[in-house]
């Protein structure tokens, strides 16, 4: 049996909602996907109630060691920042689609890529999980290249594909390697 984590918590928790919005990325590429249906949008569910499932486990697992954590200066300084750096990107979405010319809203998903991938870079650093980095730099790179590598419209399905992909793959990272101690 392993020690309760304040880590482990705060990448359960990391991990929830990383599913959560895999699943909105997914099933938007799912519903725009022709060929695609409620088989595909079931798997999909599927996944993301496992993953929350075993993100909740390990949640109940830590979750002592996490309420200690979130007492402390560094707790306190982890959840304002993550406040903070969330509430940058949705005020930096929200601007963007403001000011994107109406002729190019097809840039709009890309765009929206490219801000979520930027939001992980300070909190690779304020929640001490790298791997945040690794995620990214592959939503900067999905939104940079993918428009021309999949040689269809900026605003093509494979862009939220791809997306969902890397943050359930981030969130399953969190669930399944353990922290060093």
């Amino acid at each position: 049996m392993t020690m309760p984590s304040a880590t482990q918590a705060n990448n359960a928790i990391g991990a929830f909602f990383l599913s959560v919005f895999g699943f909105v990325w997914l099933a938007a590429w799912c519903l725009n996907t022709p060929g695609t249906g409620k088989a595909e949008l079931g798997f999909i569910a599927f996944v993301l109630l496992v993953l929350a499932a075993f993100a909740v486990r390990l949640y109940r697992g830590n979750a002592a060691a996490y309420a200690v954590y979130r007492q402390s200066p560094e707790g306190k300084r982890s959840s304002m920042v993550l406040g903070l750096v969330n509430a940058a990107q949705w005020i930096l979405i929200f601007l963007f689609a403001a000011v994107l010319p109406k002729a190019h809203t097809h840039w709009f998903v890309p765009g929206v890529i490219f801000i979520v991938g930027l939001h992980f870079v300070p909190l690779a650093f304020a929640l001490r999980y790298r791997p945040y980095l690794v995620a990214a730099g592959a939503l900067v790179a999905l939104a940079a290249l993918g428009p021309w590598l999949a040689a269809v419209s900026p605003a093509s399905p494979l862009a939220a594909l791809g997306t969902g992909i890397i943050l359930w793959l981030t969130a399953l990272h969190q669930l399944v390697v353990k922290p060093a101690p």
